[in-house]
This record gives structure tokens, C-alpha cells and sequence, in this order.
């Protein structure tokens, strides 16, 4: 999610996580440090949702 310019740090995403508000294809994502593949949709509540679209 930094890399694609959506937080700022990984501390930023390990609060959101801890906060329950992230989700990985619809399911409550935990791991900070997750592969990721061409097709997952990431959501963080009351901010939005994104496609991964490489792998």
C-alpha cells in the first residue's frame, strides 16, 4: 500500500491493521507483510478499495 502511494508508512498500515479496518478479498486481513496477487482487492474501511492489477 505504500508503494502505490495509499499510506504513507508501514507503521501507518500496522495501526489499521491492529484497528481491524483492512481487508484482503473481502476477508479481515492481519499479516503485514502479505504477496500479494494480480486480482486481490484490498479495502481499508472509510477509505476505499483497490485492485491489485500486477502480480
Amino acid at each position: 500500500m505504500k508503494w502505490a502511494g495509499v499510506l504513507s508508512s508501514g507503521g501507518e498500515l500496522k495501526g489499521l491493521l491492529a484497528e481491524g479496518r483492512v481487508y484482503r478479498n473481502g476477508e479481515k486481513e492481519s499479516a503485514r507483510r502479505r504477496k500479494l496477487k494480480a486480482g486481490d482487492v484490498i479495502e481499508i474501511k472509510d477509505m476505499g478499495a483497490w485492485r491489485v492489477c500486477r502480480g
